[in-house]
């Protein structure tokens, strides 16, 4: 499933549940359910598919992938570790605002109630129902302007002033993306010491020609502004994702489909500590994690005897700034047997069980591994909500 960067990582869980109670995924399958962030699936669709085809990024390049779509624009930085395979890492943390082309729909029908208002008596206003404004709306703005109004000349019946007025109607969502993206070639020249060699646009919003002309103008060389042709630039996403599950699910799923190989925490997480009520931090915000998830060893672990053997639990603490406090996030739960506890009690818990922290998106996902071996649902559970 995928959602906009920095989706917040409570909303991710009731959408989890929900796709559960919905009987969308059984129990079973649910270590085959992640989340996958908008921008990071754009750019696996562009890149595996040779979308990006004007763009023939090499080794050691970096790319600002822009996701434009209709409520969010998000945005993130990669460099590209090799070209055969196919592999990336996050060079910085994503940014998501909102703003996209939703501010442009909201803007036209107010343009377009003004206008029409200002023609005609109020009694026949008032009886124009919302639908047909939305209506025409759906008909000249997404249909047409969105993708053939470049700011330039044009003609149109009556036209005196409108140009001026459309202009405001693009300019807000324009300056959105312009700013987003402006910020992070900022932001990874102090980071890499370097400017990126290509920005690859991607969404709905992206096809509109004033927003090619509007970054073509303002982002100067070398960085060169992309964008798909076709039915590519708005099906990236979901393109992606799918590339995503293939690549992570297969056995065989080939060199064409893009690897993320490490990915940047967007928070540190840690365990407590009983005896001084410090905070141990296992992931550090801004350590650079491989993406397939890194084993650690904390040895904190809380046992619980019940009727049917026993549960071993721990708790994970999150802060996402320095000005935050560490709060508790979750409480994960491994059932065991007694003699599994028999065993585990025999041997080194800190060499034979592992907390597994896998950094996904916009958060964390959780596991238990025992002797090399991830445990599955039906023995692991994490539980939210404190």
């Amino acid at each position: 499933m995928t959602v906009p960067a920095g989706w917040p990582e409570d909303a991710r869980h009731r959408m989890r549940d929900a796709v559960v109670r919905a009987g969308m995924l059984s129990p079973n399958n649910q270590p085959t359910f992640t989340f996958l962030s908008e921008p990071e699936a754009a750019l696996i669709a562009l890149l595996s598919s040779g979308g990006a085809r004007t763009a023939q990024p090499e080794e050691g390049n970096l790319v600002v992938i822009c996701d434009c779509g209709g409520g969010t624009i998000d945005s993130i930085v990669y460099e590209v570790l090799s070209t055969s395979p196919l592999a990336v890492r996050e060079c910085t943390l994503a940014v998501c605002r909102f703003g996209g082309a939703m501010i442009m729909d909201e803007a036209f029908l107010e343009l377009l109630k003004t206008k029409v208002r200002a023609s005609c008596p109020p009694q026949t206003f008032d009886r124009i129902a919302e639908s047909e404004f939305e209506q025409f709306a759906e008909r000249h703005l997404s249909r047409d302007l969105k993708h053939n109004y470049s700011g330039g000349s044009w003609s149109f019946p009556s036209s005196d002033g409108l140009r001026d007025e459309i202009s405001q109607v693009f300019h807000p969502a324009m300056s959105n993306v312009l700013d987003l993206i402006r910020s992070q070639i900022s932001t990874t020249e102090k980071v890499m010491g370097r400017v990126p060699e290509y920005v690859l646009l991607a969404g709905g919003f992206e096809g509109n020609s004033y927003l090619q002309t509007v970054l073509s103008d303002n982002i100067p060389m070398p960085t060169r502004v992309i964008w798909p042709q076709g039915s590519e630039e708005w099906t990236s996403v979901c393109r992606g994702a799918t590339m995503h599950a293939i690549r992570k699910h297969s056995p065989h799923p080939g060199n064409n489909i893009v690897e993320i190989q490490s990915r940047i925490a967007r928070a540190s997480y840690g365990i407590l500590n009983e005896v001084d009520a410090t905070v141990t931090w296992l992931v550090q915000k801004g350590q650079n994690l491989p993406a397939h998830g890194v084993d650690l060893s904390p040895n904190q672990f809380s046992r619980v005897r019940t009727p049917n053997g026993n549960i071993l639990s721990i708790d994970i603490y999150r802060q996402r700034s320095l000005h935050e406090q560490p709060h508790l996030l979750c409480r994960i739960k491994w059932a065991i047997t007694n003699v599994l506890w028999t065993l585990i009690s025999t041997l080194d818990i800190a060499n034979t069980v592992q907390l597994e922290i896998t950094c996904s998106a916009e958060s964390a996902d959780f596991a238990i591994s025992f002797n090399g071996e991830r445990q599955g649902p039906e023995k692991v559970t994490v539980d939210y909500g404190y």
